[in-house]
């Protein structure tokens, strides 16, 4: 695997998915109120309709948001993820499904001590991942990151074509989209989002316009069947910014797993950064939720 690139792409993501933070210190530096009077940060949230640009009903703007408060409460509940995996670098979208895996095995990942508060850009929380070749095998990889202290300790063997600390983040990052955006963010973005629907169950949240004086575009979000399935991190013109695709939803233990996360790096222009490709494949899938 070639690390540094593979490195280069998952920052854009972690980096970007909570980005929306500008705004928020923007606020606090008002002396506005962080949090909405109508509830705690993670609540089902009602929206005025004029308060964002969009040629649906209210009634039609509300099921979006509904959408959306469902799939944030889901992924609030996960706590870890085990199954068999297979990673691929550098196949597209629709090339990876052919593509030779770089490594394949058995990996189980596990959260604890996640902080969600609904303001903080990084949410502290402790990973483990282990990677074994079979469900039952020996550890031969074990990985921990303490978010908190920015702490991460390796041990056992060097797998070829495995970044444990990539992986680590990459596994749980729905999660960390769906918490970075809680109501006072999203009444915060109101005004420079705008919500379009594909069909009865697909919904787009997209940015209407350059949020003003910040001068970047607002992070993408795609819903379908109710789950996410699509983000793109928040960038400026002429910079690279990340798109995440999760598909193939399994239900495991009452919750939906995307058995295929894919990632692709877009330089956007910046000549100094190269497209590149990243996707995950699970299978066998058990999720863990609180």
């Amino acid at each position: 695997m070639k690390a540094p690139t593979v490195r280069r792409i998952v920052l854009f993501a972690v980096v970007a998915v909570l980005a929306v933070g500008p705004l928020v210190i923007r606020s606090l530096k008002k002396g506005q109120p962080l949090f909405s009077p109508d509830g705690a940060p993670y609540d089902r949230i009602s929206v005025d309709p004029g308060s964002i640009q969009t040629d649906l009903s209210p009634e039609e703007l509300q099921r979006a948001f509904d959408t959306l408060s469902a799939e944030r409460e889901r992924w609030l509940r996960f706590r870890g993820v085990s199954g068999k995996i297979k990673i691929i670098e550098g196949g597209t979208e629709t090339e990876d499904a052919d593509a030779e895996p770089v490594c394949e095995g058995f990996v189980r990942l596990t959260l604890d001590k996640i902080h969600l508060d609904g303001n903080l850009r990084v949410f502290p929380f402790t990973s483990k991942l282990v990677f074994s070749k079979a469900k039952d095998g020996r550890p031969l990889t074990e990985f921990t990151l303490d978010r908190g202290k920015n702490r991460r300790h390796t041990k056992g063997e060097k797998i070829e074509g495995l970044e444990p600390d990539d992986l680590s983040q990459l596994l749980p990052i729905p999660l960390e989209i769906m918490a970075g955006f809680s109501n006072p963010i999203l009444r915060q973005i109101f005004p420079y989002w705008t919500v379009k629907q594909v069909s009865p169950d697909h919904w787009l949240f997209l940015p209407a316009e350059e949020t003003p004086s910040i001068g970047f575009f607002l992070p993408e979000l795609e819903f379908d069947g109710g789950h996410l399935v699509r983000f793109v991190s928040k960038h400026m013109e002429g910079q690279p910014f990340t798109e995440i695709t999760f598909g193939s939803h399994v239900e495991s233990n009452g919750f939906y797993y995307p058995s295929r996360i894919h990632e692709a790096g877009n330089p956007n222009g910046d000549e100094s950064v190269e497209e590149a490709h990243f996707t995950i494949l699970l299978s066998d899938i058990e999720v863990m939720v609180e």
